[in-house]
């Protein structure tokens, strides 16, 4: 009959007039694709098309961390960002259904893996398939207790390089300190705070705050000590040792300061009272 056509549509897209044999397409995007024709006469369509549908993979070629590199958290803790990665094939398309592998260390500062879709062959790993996206997900990771710097790798079946993440488990500082004279009712004394940093890279205390307490019940340090101020400056303690605020150049005049107050009343049960500080504060490395 005169005036018939094939009508064709490919992906959903609206039918146009094609070939009455064949029809091809090039340049198609990676996925999943559905090719529909039928028959039309004039402006009238001939029942439901014939379709026919199909996928265009691509093979993995590269993957690369996209978040979760570098970050730190104190030992026995959870990291704040969960390590992802992009699978990759020809042209930079994404690849799903890539077997992806986490790996941490199995010995020295690392971090265990929680429960993974695609398994968990060893604590220090986690199997996962990436999404259609291309992005493959581990699940929450959590720094063992030996502090120190350590790199994880995730690695994509048929890619010879893994991507990395510099990850830290960093073990909290301590401090100590006493004043650098004796402290008599009016006076104010410095706490030249001695820093111990065991994290393998520097820290940079931000805040010391101090507390006191007396040995002697008759000298309750509650109304007789007053802490004038904390820490009045920065300081960044290096990597695996412990420094004085007068090591590191802190001047005297913003070392925490202590005073003894000058009550009005009889003071000598302060005489010999041993007087303990306890500090706390703030860092970041």
């Amino acid at each position: 009959m005169s005036g018939i056509a094939n009508v064709c549509s490919l992906d959903g897209a609206a039918y146009v007039t094609c070939g009455a044999k064949a029809q091809s397409y090039t340049g198609l995007a990676f996925g999943a694709h559905t090719f529909a024709v039928k028959s039309s006469f004039k402006t009238s369509s001939f029942g439901l098309p014939a379709t026919f549908s199909w996928t265009i993979v691509t093979f993995a070629t590269a993957i690369a961390a996209t978040t979760g590199t570098p970050q730190f958290v104190v030992t026995g803790n959870t990291f704040g960002t969960t390590l992802t990665a992009k699978v990759t094939g020809a042209g930079g398309a994404a690849v799903g259904s890539s077997k992806v592998t986490f790996t941490a260390p199995s010995t020295g500062p690392s971090g265990t893996f929680a429960t993974c879709s695609g398994g968990n062959p060893t604590p220090y790993t986690c199997v996962v398939l990436s999404a259609v996206s291309g992005i493959a997900t581990a699940s929450a990771l959590t720094a063992n207790s030996t502090p120190g710097s350590f790199t994880v790798t995730a690695a994509a079946e048929g890619v010879a390089i893994p991507a990395t993440y510099a990850l830290i488990g960093s073990a909290n500082f301590t401090m100590s300190g006493g004043t650098t004279g004796l402290l008599v009712p009016g006076a104010a004394r410095g706490i030249d705070v001695s820093i111990t940093n065991p994290n393998p890279s520097p820290i940079t205390v931000s805040s010391v705050s101090v507390m006191v307490s007396s040995d002697s019940a008759g000298c309750p340090a509650a109304t007789n000590f007053a802490v004038v101020h904390g820490l009045n400056s920065s300081v960044t303690v290096p990597g695996n040792s412990t420094k004085s605020l007068s090591e590191l150049s802190v001047a005297p005049a913003n070392w925490p300061t202590v005073s003894m107050l000058n009550t009005n009343i009889n003071q000598d049960a302060c005489k010999g009272a041993k007087l303990t500080f306890a500090f706390a504060g703030t860092a970041a490395g």
